[in-house]
């Protein structure tokens, strides 16, 4: 892989975690609005234009799955989509999502 590419991949990465970090640390009430009201916009990373949006679903357990993405548009559609994700539980607990939670979602 080119440094410039492995730069920009570490960069999302760590702008992810970022995010991810923020997004685990509100309150179960805050994360609960997430599900009708998507958060996110357009960010850029080492000069390239990307979209990051944070999200939940309603798991009908009585916890929230919370995802946190970041998406770089390619010329024929999405790709190069970084993903991290938690459920969340009212009493203030977080899991972190493994691989097959996410796939479970989508991804």
């Amino acid at each position: 892989m080119r440094k410039d590419k492995q730069a920009l991949l570490a960069a999302k990465r760590e702008r992810l975690d970022v995010e991810f970090a923020k997004y685990r640390s509100k309150p179960f009430e805050q994360l609960y609005r997430l599900i009708e009201d998507e958060e996110g916009g357009e960010i850029e990373i080492n000069g390239i234009e990307m979209v990051f949006s944070a999200f939940a679903v309603d798991e009908n357990d009585g916890r929230l799955g919370v995802l946190v993405e970041i998406r770089r548009m390619r010329f024929l559609g999405w790709s190069q989509v970084q993903v991290r994700g938690f459920y969340a539980s009212p009493n203030g607990s977080t899991v972190e999502m493994e691989n097959e939670d996410l796939w479970g979602h989508g991804y």
